[in-house]
């Protein structure tokens, strides 16, 4: 006969709020919501090797896929990512949760088209990366898109769920500074206020592809010295270099305090109208939807 051998079953594994355990390991996260609600750690009881917790989001098909805002409760840390269309917003946060590259995520025609969340917990913390649509995205107006991300600014806000952090995305393969680019930022700045700089980092992206060229490093310069009001109060400036362990060093730089930005305080404590917010007022009240190519053009590159 021939011997048996000892083959030692396969596990099975499913997947919780960004992690894959085994079946037999529990990694449960309540999904309560509000003020009083704490859902800061994760129980977990053992009965199997546990798979180690790299901080990597990960799905059955590679997919990303965004919570709800009820799911997300005070005790996340809650990043919020703004920028250009073009400059690596949804490429950023595939590197944090581990998701391949998408295709288009780094063109300059828009794929994200709503503000959406996504989940990724890393030592036993949860974290929430909140995408959104380029300030100068395909199809959609710098208004609808500030609009979009001030409702969701002003709802978590009223979840008692203030921001760990705001990162503002910039490609450093630009060699012109369009004044598209010019009234984005100013309208992002407003949206964070002196008080909450220090939550800011301003991100170039695309370093990968341009690392140390004289023309980048001119861009650079010009960029630190245009952002020069939110660097003084307190904001950062950061070096995206397109790999895991560069997006994590920004996002861990930005520790664990919490605070609103003058947006969340105008539009909730002080009770104004998106509009009549700093941010609100710098946003153009009339545009017109591109329809054609040469729409299109103008409105990437600000022409």
């Amino acid at each position: 006969m021939t011997p048996s051998r000892n083959l030692r079953p396969r596990q099975k594994r499913t997947y919780s709020s960004g992690s894959w355990v085994h079946v037999g390991e529990t990694a449960q996260i309540s999904n309560a919501v509000g003020p009083s609600s704490n859902r800061s750690h994760i129980r977990r009881s053992v009965s199997s090797t546990p798979l180690r917790d790299t901080g990597a989001a990960s799905t059955r098909w590679n997919e990303r896929k965004p919570i709800p805002l009820s799911d997300i409760v005070p005790s996340d840390i809650v990043i919020l990512i703004l920028g250009i269309t073009g400059s690596g917003m949804s490429n950023f946060i595939n590197k944090l949760t581990g998701v391949e590259e998408e295709r288009e995520s780094r063109q300059l025609v828009s794929c994200t088209k709503d503000v959406k969340a996504y989940a990724c917990v890393r030592g036993r913390q949860r974290f929430i990366f909140v995408d959104t649509p380029g300030f100068n995205a395909t199809y959609m107006s710098q208004r609808a898109v500030f609009t979009k991300t001030a409702e969701w600014l002003q709802s978590t806000y009223q979840m008692s769920i203030k921001l760990t952090g705001v990162i503002y995305m910039h490609r450093i393969t630009d060699t012109y500074e369009s004044g598209t680019a010019y009234q984005s930022f100013r309208i992002f700045s407003g949206m964070c206020g002196e008080k909450a700089a220090d939550r800011v980092r301003l991100v170039t992206t695309m370093w990968d592809e341009e690392y140390e060229q004289p023309r980048s490093l001119q861009m650079e310069s010009r960029l630190k010295t245009e952002w020069g009001s939110l660097l003084n109060a307190g904001a950062s400036y950061e070096r995206f270099y397109n790999t895991a362990d560069s997006a994590w060093q920004i996002v861990n730089g930005l520790g664990y305090q919490r605070k609103a930005l003058l947006l969340q305080r105008e539009i909730v404590d002080m009770g104004k109208k998106m509009e009549e917010t700093t941010a609100g007022m710098r946003v153009p009240r009339e545009e017109r939807k591109p329809t054609g190519f040469f729409d299109l053009v103008k409105r990437l590159f600000g022409f």
